[in-house]
Order: structure tokens, then sequence, then C-alpha cells
């Protein structure tokens, strides 16, 4: 998360925003993911992906800009897919999880990025309501499990300022420090510039004093 100045907005990714909301960005610290099994993660989301079939366009990038409090707060991701058929769009989050996890409810953070995702289509697609699901794929055994939601973007709506709400604190901060920033940095641009015309007028005044200069 951080404050950019171009934009005057608080810049962050779905996760940044989910963790922060929801576990004060702490969640999965101790955890530890190899190379090997982001590769093999990745794998299976691209082998879901194909098989879905003409209906799923994989990999959406999505970006939304709201305003809370007077701060602009611009969060973007990345959809695992979007399923267009008989007239419904469906927004696909995939997750890989072991066997344990998989006879569980979905986590909460999981529900939480593909409703900001649907709530990003709604918005781009003005849509009165959009479809979700939670696909569960099983690393140990190959088998899936889906989760489905029907969402109503008022709804999401209201729940998405919920989770800009919650980080609104660190991001008036975030906005606070950009302004102290660009505000020392202006002082200390001023204070050189005093400095230079402060050491010009010096060295005139030496140069005429010696007689090297004329001053008119």
């Amino acid at each position: 998360m951080r404050y950019v100045e171009d934009t005057c907005s608080v810049e962050l990714s779905v996760r940044e925003l989910c963790q922060s909301a929801y576990f004060g960005g702490d969640i999965d610290t101790k955890r530890r993911v190899s190379f090997i099994d982001l590769q093999k993660g990745g794998e299976n989301h691209r082998k879901l992906q194909r098989d879905v079939g003409v209906f799923y366009t994989p990999e959406i990038e999505l970006t939304n800009t709201s305003v809370y409090n007077g701060i602009y707060y611009t969060v973007s991701g990345r959809a695992d897919g979007v399923i267009k058929k008989d007239g419904v769009i469906t927004v696909d989050e995939i997750k890989s999880v072991n066997k344990y996890e998989f006879h569980f409810p979905p986590k909460e953070i999981y529900v939480a990025q593909l409703k900001c995702y649907a709530y990003f289509i709604a918005c781009r697609d003005e849509l009165q309501t959009v479809h979700g699901q939670l696909t569960m794929y099983n690393t140990d055994n190959g088998k899936l499990k889906y989760h489905r939601y029907e969402f109503d973007t008022d709804e999401l709506r209201l729940w998405y300022t919920s989770l800009i709400m919650k980080i609104s604190r660190e991001g008036g901060f975030l906005k606070l420090r950009g302004a102290f920033t660009v505000c020392r940095q202006c002082r200390f641009s001023i204070l050189a510039a005093k400095r230079r015309a402060r050491d010009d007028d010096t060295r005139v005044l030496r140069s005429y004093k010696a007689g090297r200069q004329t001053v008119c």
C-alpha cells in the first residue's frame, strides 16, 4: 500500500486490501511457499482454465478507484477468469488447497477477494447482479469443489465501502506522510535556492572589492 502523489491516491492490490481489512496485513506471515509449489499452482490454474472451454476468459486485469473521506483508493488485481454463458457473467477465483482445507467452507479472505473482483466487474460493465465462483482444487488428489454465489451490486458496494473504511486510517496516514515529504522537499529546495543566491551575492561582493568586476 502506498500513496502516489501523481494520482493523489492510495494504491494497493486486492490481496493487500483484504489482508489489511480482515487481518491487519498479518495473514500467512509464517507460511512459506516454495518456488516449486508456486509453479505447480500456476500449472493447475492454467489447466483448469483451459478445461472450461470457449466460455472462459482467463486472467482478467481489473482496477477500481473509489473515494472515502476525501481520499482516493485505487485497488487493482487479476481475476483468475470470467465465464460468460447464457447471458450470465460469473467471476471465477481458483484456490489450490490441501485435503484438510478442501472439506471445510472456504476461508473468509478467499470469498473477500472474489467479491472484490465481482464488484469491479459489476462497476465496469454496469451490472445490477453478478455471479461468483470459488473453484477449490485439492492438491492431494486433484478433486474439485465449486462454491457458487450471486451478488447484488448495491450490496457489494456497501460491503466494499466497509473494506475501504477499515483501512482508511492507514490511508490517511500515508497521505499525510506523502504531503509532509513533499513539503519537506519544497522546504529543502527553497533553502538551497536561498543558499545559492547568498553565495552568488558573496562572490559578486568579493569581486567588486578586488576590482575584478564592475557592479552597475
